[in-house]
């Protein structure tokens, strides 16, 4: 297995990296809805076929909140929609939502999804050995192993 870190600027790094050569992307950067985009743009033409595209922040999906707050609440980082109580980050929603054109697999605001042809096929965590970090404290922990619990079994 080959590791190799590079730092940067996303619309800088993503570019020069070979099309289609990763097992797994992993998108974890601005909440906004314009940088998010490009990430995700960016991001999904350097996976290989089978392999798993995810990323975090995504704590709601359009569907799941008010999709009229998301549009007004673009311009935020992270807002809680009123009508439902849900804290998220607007831009990653609506991004995410209008990138994959419908609700993606998610939890606790990591989405995953494996790379099929031109699109992506849903994936399960369920079955899955997490790797819960060891500076949460049990609360947490016993938190983290529920969720995965209530993930639906494929």
């Amino acid at each position: 297995m080959t590791l190799e870190v590079k730092r940067g600027n996303s619309a800088e790094v993503l570019k020069d990296l070979a099309k289609g050569a990763y097992d797994l992307v992993y998108i974890d950067g601005s909440h906004y809805y314009d940088a998010v985009m490009a990430d995700l743009t960016l991001g999904s033409v350097l996976v290989r076929d089978g392999g798993i595209f995810c990323g975090d922040d995504l704590e709601a999906q359009v569907g799941q909140v008010d999709a009229a707050f998301v549009e007004r609440s673009i311009k935020e980082d992270f807002v809680t929609d009123p009508a439902t109580g849900a804290s998220f980050h607007p831009g990653v929603a609506l991004a995410c939502h209008r990138f994959f054109g419908r609700a993606v697999p998610a939890a606790i605001g990591f989405f995953f999804l494996q790379k099929a042809g031109d699109g992506y096929r849903d994936v399960s965590l369920a079955g899955h050995l997490p790797i819960i970090p060891d500076h949460f404290d049990a609360p947490n922990k016993a938190s983290c192993y529920a969720l995965l619990d209530s993930l639906p079994k494929r």
